[in-house]
Parts: C-alpha cells; sequence; structure tokens
C-alpha cells in the first residue's frame, strides 16, 4: 500500500517574485551598480529599474528578466563567497581585467554570454 506524503507548502508566486527583486536590488547595491547598468544586465529599461526599487516591480523568475536576474544574484553569492564577503575585494575584482575571462567582469555582466561566463568561471572557483 502506498502511503500519501504531503509536499512542503511551495513560496508563493508573490513571495518568489519579492525574494527575487529583493535579492537582485540588495546585489547591485552591494557592488554600486547603476541603473543602466542593471537595466543591461536584464534586457529591460531603466524605468523598469526604477520602479523595482521603489518596490512597485517585482520580477517573476519564470521570466527571461527573471532567469537573468537569478544568474545576476548567483554571481554575487559566489563571488561573495569567494572574497569571504569583502565588498571592496568583490568591486576591485568586478572592475579589473580578468585574463581567463579576457575582459572585465562588470562588462561582461552586461550580455548573456558574458553573464553566463562570469557564473560559470566563479562557480569553477568555488569548485562546484
Amino acid at each position: 500500500m502506498s502511503r500519501h506524503i504531503p509536499k512542503p507548502p511551495e513560496q508563493s508566486d508573490n513571495e518568489a517574485r519579492s525574494v527575487l527583486t529583493k535579492a537582485l536590488i540588495r546585489a547591485a547595491d552591494f557592488w554600486e551598480f547603476k541603473n543602466n547598468q542593471m537595466a543591461k544586465i536584464l534586457g529591460v529599461d531603466e524605468s523598469t529599474i526604477s520602479r523595482m526599487k521603489a518596490h512597485g516591480r517585482l520580477i517573476n523568475p519564470l521570466t527571461k528578466e527573471g532567469e537573468l536576474a537569478l544568474l545576476f544574484v548567483r554571481a554575487f553569492r559566489s563571488l561573495d563567497a569567494v572574497m569571504g564577503g569583502h565588498i571592496e575585494n568583490e568591486k576591485a575584482w568586478l572592475h579589473g581585467y580578468n585574463h581567463v575571462l579576457k575582459g572585465i567582469p562588470a562588462t561582461l555582466l552586461q550580455t548573456v554570454t558574458g553573464l553566463n561566463a562570469v557564473v560559470v568561471y566563479l562557480d569553477a572557483i568555488r569548485g562546484h
């Protein structure tokens, strides 16, 4: 006889959007990324970023914009772990030329290919 095991309650759709939006804004603020940089990373208008910061617009993690936001947050968490939470070191790494990535990470983050390359690189450093 099979037993029915109830699934744990899932995050509400609105809660997931709120958590992702807050994490994205916090990461961007720590790294001092401007609205125009974040707009390029997510592929949205600067006004969209302004509305997010004003808590009027949430990111749906199931959209392309949401997937890019998740990757950006993942990059933040990985670099933060690698640097031991030293934000100044993280910013120095972001704005310095990286020979493996063949570019400046902060600039690379502004394209889908570059964002992915930075995440893969940081995952490799962390041993994932």
